[in-house]
């Protein structure tokens, strides 16, 4: 028999260094797509149109990772959903990476079209079952598509504080 307790996300967030480096979540997207056996992994970044003041550069404000990785399969689904799930620890997954995603990102997207069906998931502090969305629909290929999207003020508070 498997126990379950309830999880808040903001209390799961609260836990971790508020220091994360923004590109955290880009590595742990690409380690996902890795650890899923993808071949490919495509990578797309978003910048604002105004250089920076500072560097006089473009910022990145977000990125899409693309992968033809196992997609968002029955297992992968069911360990999304548990904070610190033991699925894929031997391969050192510790089942919290999702939630780096949330320290720099206010919206994520993930789009997994399995050859049956296509998983969407809304992944957002609110995150629950039920903006996890299974529809049939066929495909000749498996793909997953995670984009990341505004930048939280926090982010940007806690990386001001700091300098």
């Amino acid at each position: 028999m498997v126990s379950y307790i309830k999880v808040k996300i903001d209390n799961v967030l609260k836990g971790f260094n508020n220091k994360i480096p923004f590109m955290q979540p880009l590595y742990e997207a690409i380690t996902n797509s890795l650890e899923a056996h993808a071949q490919n992994i495509w990578i797309t970044f978003s910048k604002e149109e105004l250089l920076d003041n500072e560097t006089m550069k473009p910022k990145i404000v977000g990125f899409v990772v693309k992968d033809d990785g196992d997609g968002f399969n029955q297992k992968n689904r069911e360990s999304f959903g548990e904070y610190l799930s033991s699925y894929k620890a031997e391969l050192g997954c510790k089942g919290i990476g999702r939630f780096t995603w949330l320290k720099v990102f206010n919206e994520i997207k993930i789009k997994s079209q399995l050859l049956d069906e296509c998983v969407t998931i809304d992944f957002d502090k609110s995150y629950s079952d039920d903006k996890m969305k299974i529809t049939k629909q066929k495909a000749d290929k498996i793909y997953t598509e995670i984009s990341f999207k505004y930048v939280t003020d926090n982010y940007y508070n806690y990386k001001d504080k700091d300098e």
